[in-house]
């Protein structure tokens, strides 16, 4: 996949770092030759690990796609067969490792493996932005906020550990659900990210903490070359944007300019390299 490149960055988010938790979100990816595959993970808030089991979720379905791609000379059609498998080959390893941890199965789960996935895999021939759950996706300048359920309840994978499923849910619920299956040729850029981003976009026309100069609309994060050149870039832009600044004022008065991101924000942008210019 040498025709495309990709970076992301993630940053905890206003409301946990004033309760000293943990960045409850991260992010993966893998490229080969034949394939290209990125994930953004988010950890349920309720969780009291949730950042260890959305970590540990992340490597194992970047793993399971990387094995299953292996096998295969292009990604079958239909494909759901094929996300099944990665599905209960990750539920699964998390099965084992909550069953060597001793304690009650659902118990485990809800304390460190219920978290959201939204991801893509790109291949010569054919793309794929998949999910479990809400978050963020975009492709080709378009943006697609993935709603939770009613009540503000996301569909996690581990729920397809439980017996019966929690209330309100069925099987379908908890399986990668298809956002976009589209030709590889069709492809300019693919936008990956947990909700927290939603916070970003409200905050496009609004002052960096600090500065005067604009945060900027999302499409900076595929339009900007520095963005790929700069693999911590990402990062520290919404760094600036989610900080805290105190200051004085011209009367001398101590003012704080509060960030703009109240939860874990995290993104991964993917996008076919510029044509080379001639000199």
């Amino acid at each position: 996949m040498e025709n495309f490149e990709i970076a992301g960055g993630t940053v905890v988010g206003k409301h946990h770092r004033l309760l000293g938790l943990n960045n409850q979100d991260t992010y993966r990816w893998f490229k080969t030759p034949e394939a290209l595959v990125a994930i953004v993970c988010d950890g349920c808030s309720e969780g009291k690990q949730s950042e260890v089991g959305a970590n540990i979720g992340a490597e194992l379905i970047l793993s399971a796609f990387q094995r299953q791609l292996s096998q295969i000379p292009e990604l079958p059609k239909p494909t759901e067969v094929f996300f099944e498998r990665v599905r209960q080959e990750v539920l699964a390893e998390i099965r084992v490792m909550c069953l060597m941890l001793g304690n009650s199965l659902t118990d485990t789960v809800v304390n460190n493996f219920l978290f959201t996935t939204v991801g893509a895999i790109v291949t010569p021939k054919r793309t794929l932005i998949f999910s479990i759950g809400d978050g963020v996706v975009g492709w080709n300048n378009l943006i697609e906020k993935l709603s939770p359920r009613p009540g503000n309840q996301p569909a996690y994978l581990g729920y397809g550990l439980f017996q019966p499923l929690p209330k309100g849910f069925v099987e379908d619920d908890i399986r990668f659900q298809i956002q976009v299956d589209c030709p590889t040729e069709e492809v300019s850029s693919i936008f990956l990210a947990s909700d927290g981003l939603v916070d970003l976009m409200h905050a496009s026309l609004k002052p960096i903490p600090g500065k005067t100069e604009m945060v900027g609309p999302l499409s900076q994060f595929w339009q900007e070359d520095s963005y790929f050149s700069n693999t911590d870039k990402i990062r520290r832009k919404l760094h600036l944007v989610a900080r805290e600044v105190i200051k004085l004022n011209s009367a001398g008065q101590i003012e704080k300019e509060t960030g703009w991101l109240e939860d874990d924000t995290t993104l991964i942008v993917i996008r076919r390299k510029p044509a080379k210019t001639e000199a």
